[in-house]
């Protein structure tokens, strides 16, 4: 299995499309970023819950690199790019740090975490690979989700749960 680095740059938000696109430049196989102000003004239309974040100048741009990338090399490089550009832009206190990341199968990872979930008073959505014994009265739906096909807890789809159990007998395939 491939081990990756991880390059967190906090800058100021103005700086994120410049850090981002030297991140690139100097060889980043992707890029995250991470701003508290992404979160600013949406409004809960469809049960949504939206985290509560204070606001933050900073913004945490996240570049990805193989490990046979020297990102000590790529920091200096960056560091040295940006002090060319403090008359042009200001970036605030730049800070930057490295972790190392084994890369995992995020297709099938996810479902370590996927629980049965009781969507309705007797209706329970279980994943195909999980053993679930079922009490009495409780409907089951096995559910193998694919990345194309949520878990069935989001609110349109327990909406649509709700209509279904006032037609299920028992039994259906």
């Amino acid at each position: 299995m491939e081990t990756w680095q991880e390059l967190k740059v906090t800058v100021k938000r103005e700086g994120e499309e410049l850090v981002s696109n030297l991140l690139i430049e100097l060889g980043a196989q992707g890029v995250a970023i991470e701003d508290s102000m992404d979160y600013v003004g949406n409004v809960d239309r469809f049960g949504e819950i939206f985290p509560e974040v204070e606001q933050q100048e900073e913004i945490v741009v996240t570049a990805y690199y193989p490990d046979t990338v020297d990102v000590a090399v790529v920091e200096a490089d960056l560091q040295a790019h940006l002090a060319e550009l403090t008359d042009f832009m200001d970036l605030g206190e730049v800070k930057m740090g490295t972790t190392a990341l084994a890369e995992e199968d995020w297709a099938d990872n996810w479902k370590k975490y996927y629980e049965p979930a009781r969507i309705t008073h007797d209706l329970t959505i279980v994943p195909s690979w999980t053993d679930y014994e079922a009490t009495a009265g409780e409907k089951i739906i096995k559910l193998d989700p694919g990345m194309a096909f949520g878990t069935g807890t989001h609110p349109t789809t327990k909406m649509s749960l709700f209509a279904l159990e006032q037609v299920l007998r028992g039994g259906e395939t």
